[in-house]
């Protein structure tokens, strides 16, 4: 990514925060990628967060798609065995 990418500028937000700033610049929010997989809102949130641990992958996914990132660029907290299951 460019210098001046949002993941860039969001460096110094936690891993959730820098996703959402990355949705929004996209104009993607956290509620339209949980209309889009039939959850409530404030669950997509909690996955965001790290704070739901399953069945996230299909959420997490959805996040990475929407922010033009692979799983891997988007959820860099995850392990690999994580984001295989």
């Amino acid at each position: 990514m460019a210098p001046d990418s949002p993941l860039d500028k969001a460096r110094s937000r936690s891993y959730p925060e820098a996703r959402v700033a990355l949705l929004r610049e996209r104009g993607v929010t956290l509620s339209q990628i949980a209309t889009a997989l039939g959850f409530d809102r404030s669950w997509v949130s909690h996955v965001n967060a790290g704070r739901y641990r399953s069945p996230r992958l299909r959420v997490e996914r959805a996040i990475a798609k929407a922010c033009g990132l692979s799983l891997r660029e988007a959820f860099p907290e995850l392990s690999d065995d994580e984001r295989a299951a």
